[in-house]
């Protein structure tokens, strides 16, 4: 899968030998591991939750989000004390909702976000303990617990952090990661995940950085599977400020 990413990222080359920002930064993404150099704090709140993950495909998931996350706080601005470990235990959730009952609560089908919200409160629970099984910092855990309740259901964003995190989870729907997992769990063909992100995409999107990763990120897969349609007009929130 690592080298198929790696294939859809070189279309966007500009032919000059000098790779443009976008094309670097998915290369950043374009692997299933963690990021490289993360603090031992950050592996050791990883290691935690690690086997929560199992559930809908969601350590691919939360490995690739993390790359997207640390590309994002290096052209946006934000507090990684509080957007790592808040993207490294945002789905642990599911893990207590289980893979049964997940079919209605994301995707191009869904209609049932009952789930959606458990997930999300399940999951910041999860998070208090493990953060503070680790002694972490007990102001930053409040603000990373309230960003893992709302991070699918809120519409807004209160923090930098909280929209970088929200993006990032998002860009990861984008890739062929999730192509090659999602469509079938949700009975929808790969056309239908595509047209589904080109549309979610037009308001999804809170950072600038965060929307020129999804559409670079969305168009490279769609070239790479041979899909119908652009991924131009991917937009972010501050696009209309």
């Amino acid at each position: 899968m690592a080298a198929r990413e790696r294939l859809a990222v070189s279309n966007f080359d500009d032919g000059s030998g000098a790779k443009n920002a976008v094309t670097e930064a998915l290369e950043v993404g374009c692997s299933d591991g963690l990021p490289p150099d993360l603090s031992a704090a950050y592996l050791d709140i990883y290691r935690a939750v690690r086997p929560m993950l199992a559930t809908r495909n969601n350590d691919v998931h939360t490995r690739v989000s993390c790359q997207f996350a640390v590309e994002i706080l290096r052209r946006e601005e934000g507090d990684p004390r509080i957007v790592i470990p808040a993207i490294l235990l945002h789905d642990v959730g599911w893990h207590v909702v289980g893979e049964g009952r997940l079919k209605g609560a994301y995707g191009p089908k869904a209609d049932n976000d009952e789930f959606v919200r458990l997930h999300e409160a399940e999951g910041a629970t999860i998070a208090r303990r493990v953060l503070s099984a680790q002694t972490y910092p007990e102001g930053l855990t409040d603000e990373i617990c309230r960003i893992i309740s709302r991070h699918d259901s809120g519409t807004a964003c209160a923090s930098p952090e909280e929209a970088i995190v929200k993006d990032a989870d998002k860009c990861y729907r984008a890739t062929l990661f999730a192509f090659m997992y999602f469509p079938a769990e949700v009975d929808t063909s790969l056309q239908g995940w595509y047209e589904w992100l080109v549309d979610g995409y037009r308001h999804w999107m809170f950072r600038a950085w965060g929307r020129k990763l999804a559409e670079a990120c969305l168009e490279s897969t769609r070239r790479e599977l041979g899909l119908v349609g652009e991924a131009a007009g991917v937009r972010s929130r501050e696009d209309d400020l």
